[in-house]
């Protein structure tokens, strides 16, 4: 498991994976200091995105602000090592939107004619690898699961939710005790702004989120929110699309971080 590498954002590269989401917050939150890559950066506050926050970029992408459109997936992943993405790819015409390949040439760059539909704003200003890709452990949790966790539990999650040393503005905390997704949904109608309830009809289904794509809310054993999709779930992959996950390390679950910039 990687937890020594250094956050960063760029295209054409392998996603960085295979990291519980414990460390994913730890890495994020330590992006300023020493031997990192904003080190020595002041007036900002960085954190791994949370749930609400890939909401916000969901939405902008399908407004007249954004693509006003489906982003395309990023379909490439490569079987012969772990199912490795690379950064910033879209499918090309004729390789379609959806479908993963394992075949690059069948992929545009974010710089190339076509590489554009891969951005949430429909140009090179945009947001990357939202749809396809890697999933992506976003800072999104069964509030239940902040409270109680057996060993391997405090390494995948329990710490990271932890709101005796962690502030909860770097949470979204979801209502749910269930090991049913359906339960757990429903007790949750009342929270928006995450594209969780207001673009879905199940919380159970892999086809009940816009654009046909994966409507699997957290549970029990699942607590952590995962969003995006990967490259080789076809049409069921998206912006759009939510599911779960355990909070553990895995070579198909990655991530992103968030600064905010304090400079007035």
């Amino acid at each position: 498991m990687d937890t020594d590498l250094k956050v960063r954002v760029k295209p054409n590269v392998t996603s960085w994976r295979n990291i519980t989401v414990g460390n994913v917050f730890t890495v994020c939150r330590n992006l300023t200091t020493s031997g990192n890559s904003l080190e020595g950066t002041l007036g900002i506050d960085s954190h791994m995105m949370k749930n609400t926050e890939w909401g916000a970029v969901a939405y902008l992408s399908r407004s007249v602000y954004g693509k006003n459109g489906e982003v395309w997936n990023n379909p490439y992943y490569n079987n012969l090592t772990n199912n490795s993405p690379i950064t910033g790819l879209c499918g090309n015409e004729s390789n379609g939107k959806d479908n993963g390949t394992t075949d690059i040439t069948k992929t545009c760059k974010y710089n190339e004619a076509g590489g554009e539909n891969a951005s949430t704003t429909g140009n090179v200003y945009g947001v990357y690898d939202m749809a396809g890709g890697a999933w992506e452990y976003v800072a999104g949790l069964l509030s239940n699961n902040k409270k109680n966790g057996n060993n391997t539990e405090k390494n995948n999650y329990y710490d990271f939710g932890n709101s005796n040393t962690n502030p909860n503005r770097y949470f979204d905390w979801y209502a749910g005790t269930s090991s049913d997704r359906t339960e757990n949904y429903n007790v949750n109608t009342n929270k928006y702004g995450d594209a969780v309830y207001e673009i879905s009809s199940s919380g159970d289904s892999i086809t009940a989120s816009w654009d046909d794509s994966n409507s699997l809310f957290p549970f029990s054993s699942y607590p952590v929110f995962a969003r995006g999709g990967h490259a080789n779930d076809g049409s069921y992959s998206g912006v759009l699309e939510f599911a779960s996950n355990t909070g553990g390390n895995y070579v198909f679950l990655s991530f992103r971080p968030v600064v905010l910039s304090f400079q007035m």
